[in-house]
C-alpha cells in the first residue's frame, strides 16, 4: 500500500469502511473478479472500502464463494458466520463479519497499513 493512503486512514477505516454491530462488524468492500488470485489490494478511501483481487468469474454466484472462500481463510474463526449482505449482484459489497472491528483490522493483516 503506498504511504500516501496510511496517512489518517485508520480513523476513515474505523469509521466509515468498519463498523461495530452486535456479535461483529460490518466491512465495506470494493470487489475486482477474475483476478489471477485472490488478495487485499488497498483502501479506496473515496468509496470508503477495503479493495479486494477476487480470482473467480463475476457469473452464477462465483466471486461471492470465492470470496467468502477468501474471507474464511484469512479469518478461519469466522468460517460459516461470514455473510455478504448487501452488493450481491455488485462489485461494491457490506460483508458481517463475526469479529470487533480491532479484531478484524489485525487478522486481515490490516494493522500496519491503517
Amino acid at each position: 500500500m503506498s504511504e500516501g493512503l496510511r496517512t489518517g486512514v485508520f480513523f476513515l477505516v474505523r469509521s466509515d469502511i468498519i463498523e461495530q454491530t452486535d456479535g461483529g462488524c460490518y466491512i465495506n468492500l470494493e470487489i475486482s473478479p477474475n483476478a489471477n488470485q485472490s488478495g487485499i489490494i488497498s483502501i479506496d478511501k473515496w468509496r470508503r472500502a477495503l479493495k479486494i483481487d477476487i480470482a473467480a468469474e463475476a457469473s452464477r454466484g462465483e466471486a461471492n464463494k470465492e470470496l467468502i472462500r477468501f474471507l474464511e481463510k484469512m479469518l478461519p474463526e469466522a468460517k460459516g458466520k461470514i455473510a455478504i449482505v448487501k452488493g450481491l449482484k455488485s462489485s461494491q459489497k457490506r460483508v458481517f463479519l463475526p469479529l470487533r472491528p480491532k479484531e478484524a483490522i489485525e487478522k486481515l493483516g490490516l494493522e500496519n497499513d491503517l
